[in-house]
């Protein structure tokens, strides 16, 4: 009898094991028996080098086979509802249920996005990864998530990728402090981007992204401050001949869900799907980053740009930049100190390691 009631609970705790694989797995024990269709938009176009294109089918198709094809997706790729803001907007009434959107987007409503995007913050992309990873678990990621979604606004996940931005312009190559006097840079929607580069010394526009091109040909500006991918996706190349590595900004591009989508549509088993899908999404996308900053770097020197890379910038004149903007770090650290904190906390934490 013993030996019986041994087998008994032997084979339980395996058919108890099998179902959390199958549940992990996508293979099994998923309770929904109604299919769901979201809706999915974000700005990039799709192309081979749309740094937001990874995370974005990732996140679909792993969502898409945790849940044995019963939640699809309506995707609207390259701006199709519209600009970063128009999307934001759509997600906060319900009218979109999910986008990926860069953290100058987010200031207005939810500030506290966008102070990983203070100038020199971070060394390289695996320092982003290890506090701001998904499933990281850091002091910053869990209070950044927990700050973002007091606000009631929408569900915020975190963020889909990360990279730094590049300067490109039409005048001349940008290796010191002195060289951002006399040139006026486009940039996006966000005041730590035009509070930067006015510490920087120079001057800033605000031009919707579809209108830069001609804008730069026209001579209104003469350069912006653009992802490398995005540099090459729209030809840029063809209006400037100066791409400068200065590792001011790290963008990130953050996932959110409208509260409609999240709470309502979004079962339980849907939302540990969801999170688990992203987090795999984020990891895999940055892989992808990476190999594609180094693919579209070598196509950019191809079209005859001045490609200045960060490490021929001379180390005084890093110095001097930092110098510069750290009165952009005290003002908007301001914004949100609990987070601020939380991300100094796990950078020291992460650098100590090292």
């Amino acid at each position: 009898m013993r030996r019986f009631y041994r087998i008994a609970s032997i084979v339980l705790v395996l058919v108890i094991m099998g179902s959390q694989i199958a549940f992990a797995s996508g293979s099994g024990g998923y309770s929904r028996t109604k299919p769901l269709k979201v809706s999915f938009g974000k700005l990039g176009n799709d192309s081979e080098f749309d740094n937001q294109r990874p995370f974005a089918q990732y996140l679909m198709e792993k969502v898409k086979e945790y849940s044995n094809g019963m939640i699809t997706f309506d995707y609207y790729p390259n701006g199709q509802l519209g600009g970063e803001p128009n999307m934001l907007d759509q997600v906060i009434s319900g009218d979109l249920d999910i986008a990926t959107l860069s953290e100058g987007t987010f200031s207005a409503v939810t500030p506290e996005v966008s102070l990983s995007l203070l100038p020199f913050l971070f060394d390289s992309s695996e320092e982003f990864m290890a506090v701001a990873g998904l499933d990281s678990g850091t002091e910053y990621q869990k209070t950044l998530v927990k700050a973002v979604d007091k606000y009631g606004l929408f569900k915020f996940i975190g963020p889909a990728n990360g990279l730094f931005r590049a300067l490109a312009n039409r005048k001349h190559e940008i290796k010191s402090l002195n060289d951002f006097k006399n040139i006026t840079l486009r940039v996006q929607p966000g005041v730590i981007y035009s509070d930067s580069y006015a510490a920087l010394g120079a001057s800033t526009a605000s031009i919707a992204f579809g209108e830069l091109y001609a804008a730069l040909q026209q001579g209104a500006v003469d350069g912006e401050d653009l992802s490398l991918p995005f540099f090459y996706n729209y030809k840029f190349y063809e209006v400037e001949k100066y791409s400068t590595e200065v590792r001011l900004f790290f963008q990130t591009i953050n996932c959110i869900v409208s509260n409609d989508c999240w709470n309502k549509k979004f079962t339980e088993e849907d939302r540990a799907i969801f999170m688990k899908a992203a987090a795999e999404a984020q990891k895999l996308g940055m892989e992808d980053q990476a190999k594609m900053d180094a693919k579209v770097l070598g196509m950019i020197k191809q079209t005859g740009v001045k490609v200045t890379p960060y490490s021929d910038i001379p180390k005084a004149e890093v110095e001097k930049m930092r110098k510069v903007v750290t009165p952009v770090w005290e003002k908007h650290s301001k914004s949100g100190k609990v987070v601020w904190d939380a991300l100094q906390n796990s950078l020291t934490a992460y650098r100590n390691k090292r």
